[in-house]
């Protein structure tokens, strides 16, 4: 694949499993500590732009259970059926502001450790294994969770040296759950229609003690500069795109 949009991908299942749903939150995480200027966005394994990049290296996109029944190996599929029904291992503090416990909250690194057979062998089968991280249009890593300080360097390398002045901050705060999600998603439309793109950091906020310090307590919340411009509300491009250019409007005055 060639350069991408300045986007990263996570290709997995929808709804994610605890693997797929982790490495999303975790590039989340980093951009937002980094404050990189990307969109970070979640691709199901049977949408044409994931199968496409699969497809360019030669392989077909699956999961471990493909790749085990491929290659025969015995897997303990009982013991990841008991991680994904597991106890939650973060605690949901933020169920109390509207957002559900993820999935990404079941992940541990023992569900990397069992499925580790089939991540060996997953290009010898032909299959490019979920989840996979794609970063500005390459793969950098597929068939488990990579190490967070490898993430960062990869992120760093494709991002960080971008001209980065003069731009503002958008955050969207919340757990990471559905509503938060397409609330993300649409500001990056929103962004995108009004060719705004350049000019913004768009960054996932999950800390609940800056969600009390800027006086939200229901989420999804969209955060412009510090200043809490909704809360609880899943908005379309449309009113979003309106917030923000009256946003503008009112720093343009200012000035």
């Amino acid at each position: 694949m060639g350069r991408g949009k300045g986007e990263v991908l996570v290709i997995g299942l929808e709804p994610p499993c605890p693997r797929c749903a982790y490495l999303t939150d975790l590039v989340h995480e980093l951009v937002a500590e980094l404050s990189l200027p990307c969109q970070v966005r979640h691709l199901d394994i049977g949408n044409s732009e994931a199968q496409a990049i699969a497809e360019s290296k030669g392989l077909k996109l699956g999961t471990a259970k493909d790749v085990a029944q491929l290659c025969g190996l015995s897997i303990n599929w009982e013991e990841i059926s008991h991680l994904n029904g597991g106890k939650p291992n973060r605690a949901a503090e933020q169920t109390s502001y509207g957002c559900a416990a993820s999935p990404a909250d079941r992940w541990s690194p023992a569900f990397d450790a069992i499925l580790r057979p089939c991540e060996q062998k997953a290009e010898e089968a032909g299959i490019m294994m979920t989840p996979i991280l794609v970063i500005d249009g390459v793969v950098r890593h597929q068939g488990s969770v990579p190490d967070r300080s490898r993430i960062a360097q990869w992120l760093q390398d494709a991002f960080g040296s971008r001209e980065r002045r003069g731009r503002e901050i958008i955050e969207i705060l919340g757990s990471g759950c559905k509503n938060c999600d397409v609330l993300y998603e649409n500001l990056w439309t929103a962004l995108k229609n009004a060719g705004w793109s350049a000019e913004y950091d768009v960054l996932k906020n999950k800390d609940v003690n800056y969600f009390i310090h800027l006086g939200v307590f229901v989420t999804p919340a969209m955060v412009m500069n510090g200043k809490v411009l909704s809360a609880g509300k899943v908005l379309d491009p449309d009113t979003i795109k309106a917030l923000i250019q009256k946003e503008r409007a009112t720093k343009g005055a200012a000035h």
